[in-house]
């Protein structure tokens, strides 16, 4: 009998491997496979029972379990992304599958095959840990009166406090919590007071949970109705809420309703700090049913959720994850949210598939009949545009909540004109008197400040006054970063460090000088300015792991910090009670960014960020935007909270310059190690497609940043409208790159692509 396995890898299609006839392989199933001449794969079977091939064939050397691990929705969405994003199967199935279940091996002895094999299954079994229950409670209460051992008297008391009813309890969770050792372990079960089992290892952790109540208001009732509707409607629904007007509860009363079902819930969120923040606000409405899912989990952790949503445990019927979590091997998939639904942390950049998130939640809706539901305070020019009226065949509905929560004030807008505040010498650095005075009367009133500046670091480049030479990386061609802290100069593409000096490389001079503004900078500017205040930072920098940074930001909800300066992780997904005032230090520098996204990305954040203020306060935050332009049409559409003229001015221009939503776009990058093949290469594919009609090529051109790590890069932009079938062009492009790589200049050239470039 033969197969096709899907191997992890950029191959054109599946392999076809012989196997023996007594064994019966589903589609779905996972196999190991040889391929090339000693590397063995983990596959997943694609067809069975395909005719044989013409060439001779490899025999399939084992298989791991005996039913499917991949679902057959799973299946049909890989294929429709490697269709869709114009990559391999094989990279969508390494994106998709969990790295503990992908597993590879590399031997040259061809004694020991059989052994290897073997030894790879093995790995991929469940392991077992220790799970401890009090046997004899009666001799357990005699040794705490007893005993003069503080770890037995710690262990038991633990044990009786984490399981009263005398449940076996995790012996991992169990020591984590008794702080004591096998020994004393061990003790008590030679004394007959607990006893040890074995079951198969688990590394997902308890979460503690409690019952929480809420009743919606009668604004929140509204749209809970007209959602319904959509789903009703089977459309995806747009739910656009003004922050702080209590999404998350809608949510929560969706859900409940679906698991009553007996149906599966994915909410998907764009930052993984995120999650672990609102799975415990969900634990809270719906115990022992919710899992936190993301990337930043062991290999074994996600092993298990795979297995556990597989199985359609209980315990895991709402998962709470990053863009990964779609990938996941849903059964009964009965509601797919998608929070923060603009924020472009949802697109992969690299490796491929290029895919973002939003869409393909859309389509996985498509393939299990899910419901679809979208939220966002501030949509994305793309969802506003499928949720207009055409003729009643609009592909979104949508559903507006303008009222906040519990009458909460929204918070007021003030721009500060920075040529104003220069011209009357009155700044101090990058902070403006006006500034510094709002931030005094609100430490005054004890309120909390929030500064937002999107570039970490203590300055943005480092030049030198004599020459006017930029310090900049040696495989990247940016400029380095100063981290005054460290006295380095870090690049934030490559992470390549040097040391900071005066001295400049180019003339000799000692007149080097940090220029721009960052996170750091303005922390060092507080702690000097007000050193009887405390100041906390929040970025990639300062908080790196997931641990760091909500401890951080637990402290400053807990009010040990009156000021907080971050990036914009800040700037979403955090329920801050006592923000008084709201700083975006600078505002200009990102809306005058070369893209044609900026004004978009520069509203929303805005937004975002001025949302952290003054929730559950019956006294509405300020927010302060300092700004050389305070004429500008956006800043002066965020003044008057106006979205909706800042949507049709958005459009209206997408519209005019020919850009999505009006059209469709295809980003494609070229990189290699010489600067002046890729561009040779570049141009040959450029004047290629220029032979289709319908079609405006872009380029080819260097991005903003040409070079990272060594290696050189060009690009060219397709734009076609809507009216020219995506399909037939993308064939097209494949049919070009086809005759591109028969080239032989061309083949140390590397191509990706970038659907749908947003």
């Amino acid at each position: 009998m033969f197969v096709e396995i899907l191997l992890p890898l950029k191959l054109a299609k599946p392999f076809t491997y012989s196997v023996d006839s007594t064994i019966q392989l589903e589609r779905g199933q996972r196999v190991i496979v040889p391929f090339g001449k000693q590397k063995r794969y983990t596959g997943i079977v694609w067809r069975v029972d395909v005719s044989e091939p013409t060439y001779e064939t490899k025999t399939i050397e084992g298989v791991y379990e005996d039913y499917p691990l991949v679902t057959a929705h799973q299946l049909a969405l890989w294929e429709w992304m490697a269709l869709h994003y114009m990559c391999s199967l094989g990279e969508v199935m390494r994106t998709a599958l969990v790295p503990g279940l992908l597993i590879e091996g590399k031997w040259d002895s061809p004694v020991s095959e059989h052994d290897q094999v073997h030894h790879m299954l093995d790995e991929a079994k469940t392991t077992q840990e220790y799970w401890v229950q009090l046997i004899d409670k009666s001799k357990a209460l005699s040794l705490l009166e007893a005993s003069k051992s503080v770890r037995q008297i710690s262990l038991l008391k633990t044990l009786i406090e984490l399981s009263p009813e005398g449940e076996p309890i995790s012996w991992k969770r169990l020591r984590k919590q008794a702080g004591v050792s096998t020994a004393v372990r061990q003790s008590l079960c030679e004394k007959e007071i607990i006893a040890l089992t074995e079951r198969p290892a688990t590394f997902l952790e308890p979460m503690n949970a409690e019952l929480h109540e809420f009743k919606l208001s009668a604004a929140q009732e509204e749209v809970f109705g007209q959602i319904k509707s959509g789903f009703t409607a089977n459309k995806p629904v747009l739910l656009k809420g003004v922050t702080g007007s209590g999404k998350t509860e809608i949510y929560m009363k969706l859900i409940e309703e679906v698991i009553g079902r007996s149906q599966q819930v994915l909410f998907l969120l764009p930052e993984i700090a995120l999650t672990t923040e609102l799975t415990m606000r969900i634990n809270r409405r719906f115990p022992e049913q919710v899992l936190a899912y993301n990337s930043s989990m062991s290999s074994a952790q996600r092993v298990e959720a795979w297995e556990k949503i597989l199985n359609q445990d209980s315990s895991v019927q709402i998962v709470v994850g990053s863009r990964s979590a779609l990938f996941l091997p849903f059964r009964a998939l009965g509601m797919i949210v998608v929070d923060e639904e603009h924020d472009y942390s949802y697109k992969q950049t690299d490796p491929a598939p290029r895919y973002h998130a939003r869409d393909v939640a859309v389509y996985l809706s498509h393939l299990t009949k899910a419901s679809v539901l979208l939220g966002s305070a501030t949509p994305s020019i793309e969802s506003i545009f499928n949720a207009q009226h055409k003729n009643g065949n609009e592909k979104y509905l949508r559903v507006d909540l303008n009222s906040r929560y519990a009458e909460s004030l929204p918070t007021q807008l003030k721009l500060i004109d920075l040529r104003e505040e220069y011209k009357r010498k009155r700044m101090h650095g990058f902070f403006s008197q006006t500034l510094l005075s709002a931030l005094e009367s609100t430490l005054e009133d004890r309120k909390q400040i929030l500064f937002f500046q999107n570039r970490r670091g203590y300055a943005t480049l480092v030049s030198c006054q004599s020459c006017g030479a930029v310090k900049r990386c040696k495989h990247c061609d940016v400029g380095l970063t100063y981290h005054k802290r460290e006295s380095l100069l870090r690049c934030h593409y490559c992470s390549y460090e040097e040391r900071f000096t005066v001295e400049c490389g180019d003339c000799g001079q000692y007149d080097s000088v940090a220029q721009g503004l960052g996170t750091e900078q303005i922390e060092h500017f507080l702690r000097e300015q007000y050193p009887n205040h405390s100041v906390l930072r929040v970025d990639s920098d300062s908080s790196a792991s997931l641990t760091k940074r909500r401890k951080a930001l637990s402290a400053f909800e807990a009010q040990e910090y009156d000021m907080l300066v971050g990036t914009q992780m800040i700037s979403k997904g955090i329920d801050f009670s006592n923000i008084g005032l709201v700083v975006v230090v600078q505002a200009d520098q990102m809306l005058y960014r070369a893209d044609y996204r900026a004004q978009e990305q520069s509203f929303q954040l805005i937004l975002q960020v001025a949302g952290r203020g003054g929730r559950r306060s019956s006294t509405p935050a300020l927010m302060l935007l300092q700004t050389f332009n305070p004429g500008h049409r956006v800043l002066q559409q965020l003044l008057r909270y106006d979205d909706v003229a800042f949507y049709a001015d958005e459009l209206k221009e997408r519209k005019t310059f020919f850009y999505p939503p009006y059209s469709r776009m295809i980003r494609i990058q070229f990189k290699a190690k010489s600067e002046s093949t890729v561009w040779e290469a570049a141009s040959w594919f450029a004047k290629a497609l220029r032979q289709f009609n319908g079609i405006e090529v872009l380029g080819n051109d260097s991005p903003i940043v040409s070079k990272i790590r060594g290696l050189h890069y060009q690009q060219i932009v397709v734009k076609y409208p809507k009216s020219i079938s995506p399909h037939k062009l993308k064939d097209a492009i494949v049919r070009v790159q086809r005759s591109f790589e028969g080239i032989g200049n061309f083949q140390s050239v590397r191509l990706g692509y970038h659907v749908d470039h947003i």
